[in-house]
C-alpha cells in the first residue's frame, strides 16, 4: 500500500479483489484502497477461472492481471500507466517488465539489474541445474533432453518444442536460484529507485503469466475461446493465442519486478517457497 500511495497516476487506476474467504478483511482493505485515491470493487469467488471471468467483463479498457506475490516500485507503475497506448497496436499482446523469475524475461532481468559477479553466480545455478518435469503437472510425458544444458540463449530453444506447453527454466525448478534471485535484490539498495525505463517490442515462445498488462477485450477473446484450453488455467490459452495471432510482447527494459516464487521449486522439500518468500518478508518488504 505504501508505494500504491506514492503513483502519480492512481485516478487512472482500478483494483478489482476476488477474494475467497475472510469477507470482513477484503471490506477493510476496500476503504484502504479508496481513502488513497484508488477506486476500488470486491466479490467473494472461490474458483480461479470464475475471478478471470469477473475481470475481463470489467468496464476498464485495460486490465493488469497479477500474483499476490509481486512487487515494483511506484516509477514503474507510473510509467506503464502511461505507457498503455502501447497495446493499442494491436500487434502487441501484452505489456511487460522484467519479472525477476520470469519466462522469458528473468535473463532480461538479470543482465539489467545484476553486476558481473552476480550474473555469474546465478547462471552458474542455472547451469548446474537438473531439469525437472515431473512437477510441470500434465506435461512430464516430453522430452525435454534437450534442455538440460542451460546457456544465454536458452529462451531460443523454447521455440522448437512442438508442444502447447513451453514454460520450462531452471530457474522454475530452482530452489536454490530462486533463493539467490532474492538475496541479490535484497542485498540491492537501488531497487524501489526510479530508472531509465525504454520498451522493447520482441515475440517470444512462451510467457508464464504472473503479470501482466493487456486490453481487456483482447483478454476476453482467447479466455472465451474454449479450443484454446489444455488445462483448466488460462496460461495455456494465452500462450496459444498469442502463437495463433503471431503478436508480440512490450517489454520495459530496467523495469524491475519481483515475483517471488514459483510453487514447482517444492518437489524436494515442500517449504521451498514459503523460504523465498520468508526472505523477501524479512529482508525487504519489512526490512
Amino acid at each position: 500500500m505504501d508505494i500504491l500511495k506514492k503513483i502519480k497516476n492512481k485516478n487512472k487506476i482500478k483494483v478489482i479483489i476476488g477474494y475467497t474467504s475472510d469477507a470482513d478483511h477484503w471490506v477493510k482493505k476496500k476503504k484502504e484502497f479508496e481513502e488513497i485515491g484508488i477506486e476500488c470493487d470486491t466479490f467473494q469467488q472461490n474458483k480461479y477461472m470464475g475471478k478471470i471471468m469477473r475481470f475481463i467483463n470489467s468496464d476498464c479498457e485495460y486490465s493488469c492481471s497479477m500474483d499476490e506475490d509481486i512487487m515494483l516500485n511506484e516509477y514503474l507503475w507510473d510509467f506503464m500507466i502511461e505507457n498503455l497506448s502501447i497495446l493499442d497496436d494491436e500487434k502487441n499482446l501484452l505489456f511487460i517488465p522484467l519479472i525477476s523469475n520470469g519466462i522469458p524475461t528473468t535473463e532480461k532481468f538479470i543482465n539489467d539489474f545484476c553486476n558481473d559477479e552476480q550474473k555469474e553466480e546465478i547462471q552458474n545455478i542455472f547451469r548446474n541445474t537438473k531439469m525437472r518435469y515431473d512437477c510441470m503437472v500434465g506435461h512430464t510425458n516430453l522430452d525435454y533432453s534437450f534442455l538440460d544444458n542451460w546457456d544465454e540463449n536458452f529462451i531460443d530453444k523454447l521455440f522448437k518444442i512442438e508442444h502447447h506447453y513451453r514454460g520450462i527454466h531452471p530457474i522454475r525448478m530452482s530452489y536454490e536460484a530462486n533463493l539467490k534471485m532474492a538475496q541479490i535484490i535484497c542485498a540491492s539498495k537501488t531497487f524501489f529507485d526510479e530508472k531509465e525505463y525504454n520498451i522493447e517490442i520482441e515475440k517470444i515462445p512462451y510467457f508464464c503469466n504472473s503479470f501482466f498488462i493487456i486490453k481487456t477485450k483482447t483478454w476476453a477473446k482467447f479466455i472465451n475461446d474454449k479450443s484454446l484450453y489444455k488445462d483448466p488455467f488460462d496460461e495455456v490459452p494465452l500462450n496459444l493465442y498469442m502463437r495463433k495471432t503471431d503478436t508480440n510482447v512490450a517489454i520495459v527494459r530496467n523495469g524491475f519486478c519481483i515475483h517471488m516464487c514459483y510453487n514447482t521449486v517444492n518437489v524436494y522439500d515442500k517449504n521451498s517457497q514459503k523460504k523465498v518468500e520468508d526472505y523477501y518478508y524479512k529482508n525487504i518488504l519489512f526490512k
